[in-house]
């Protein structure tokens, strides 16, 4: 018998691959997925940083907060004999000043800030009366971090005072009620130094020895038209500080999360280019009651974008307190005056103190960043 062998040969199920159509629209979908997150990541990457900033920020003004109100020679008002005659320190000299913010308004008209420097001397030199001393504080004192680090600082505050109540300037004991508003911004992001240069940017700042003359920068630094370089200095390698500034507003009470930027000023020395900047998006200003404002949004009194040279409507956050009423009342609590920085600040925080008796207290400190 003839012996078959069956072989039976298993043949597996063909594999089918993708077809072209569908590797296309795998390509579209991941393309459109990596869009999606490109997108994303600016934004994420963004918020990580304000986030970032305003830690730092609260650091900052924690720290200039300290100096301030830690500070013996700032507010001082003492008696050195038994006449009664008196020595003043800082800014107690101007306690006794009836002028001196007589309206509650916020000063800064003596200008305390060497623009070359921009060193704060309170009160500055031509205005010290005898037996007062001052109060000091160097451009290198009001920068954020300080050494030891990497030489770069991020923040300088600035300050300004006001009566937040009336006060009789010849009372010696008080009480004198008083605000400070503490202005935090970034150093001038665009500054450069020689090239080959072996000092940091601190020191450059701190104008310290062995730095250049020519390599001198200031923290914020500003043109003639008081507008902000960004670079340390102004053209030519002039030195002249960014001050703070003081604008008049009006308000209408029936209006509260509006406030009018006038474009006439009755300072002299403010230009049209510095209100057009104030009256910006996202400014943060405080006014004369000692309230900080986020500014949202802005128009011109007449509709439309403002123009320079324009009233300004600034609309605010938070609104105006109720009980404030409009700039043409007789109400002293009214609201007529703004303190602001050329340059939006990242953050303004306001201290209230109450000196009597050689005694200064200090409340909590208010503001928005």
């Amino acid at each position: 018998m003839t012996r078959h062998t069956c072989t039976h040969l298993r043949f597996g199920r063909a594999t089918s691959g993708f077809t072209l159509t569908e590797v296309l629209f795998g390509v579209i979908i991941l393309a459109l997925g990596l869009l999606g997150v490109g997108a994303v990541i600016p934004g994420v990457i963004a918020q990580q940083r304000v986030a970032n900033e305003s830690a730092l920020a609260v650091n900052a003004l924690n720290e200039a907060e300290q100096a301030l109100t830690e500070n013996p020679a700032l507010w001082s008002i003492y008696e050195t004999d038994s006449t009664g005659a008196g020595t003043t320190q800082g800014l107690g000299q101007r306690l006794l000043d009836p002028i001196w913010s007589a309206d509650q308004e916020w000063d800064v008209s003596r200008r305390d800030i060497d623009l070359m420097t921009g060193d704060l001397r309170v009160p500055p030199p031509g205005m010290l009366a005898a037996g007062a001393e001052q109060a000091v504080y160097f451009q290198a004192d009001r920068l954020w971090p300080k050494p030891p680090h990497d030489g770069t600082p991020k923040f300088i505050w600035d300050v300004v005072f006001r009566r937040s109540t009336p006060s009789d300037p010849t009372l010696r004991v008080g009480p004198h009620r008083v605000q400070m508003a503490i202005f935090l911004r970034r150093v001038d992001p665009g500054i450069k130094l020689s090239p080959g240069a072996m000092y940091t940017l601190y020191e450059a700042l701190e104008h310290a020895a062995g730095v250049s003359g020519g390599d001198y920068r200031l923290a914020a630094a500003a043109d003639s038209a008081g507008m902000p370089t960004f670079r340390g200095v102004a053209t030519g390698g002039l030195l002249r500080y960014s001050v703070p500034i003081t604008l008049d507003v009006t308000y209408d009470d029936m209006y509260r999360d509006r406030i009018r930027l006038q474009s006439s000023q009755f300072d002299p020395t403010i230009t049209p280019e510095q209100v057009f900047a104030v009256g910006s998006k996202n400014q943060i200003i405080v006014d004369n009651l000692g309230t900080v404002y986020r500014v949202k949004n802005v128009t011109s009194v007449n509709g439309g974008s403002p123009t320079m040279g324009s009233d300004i409507l600034l609309f605010v956050d938070p609104p105006v307190g109720k009980g404030v009423e409009s700039s043409n009342s007789n109400n002293p609590a009214t609201l007529f005056q703004i303190a602001a920085t050329v340059q939006p600040p990242v953050a303004v925080r306001v201290i209230d103190m109450v000196i009597q008796d050689e005694v200064v207290t200090y409340g909590t400190g208010s503001g928005l960043r």
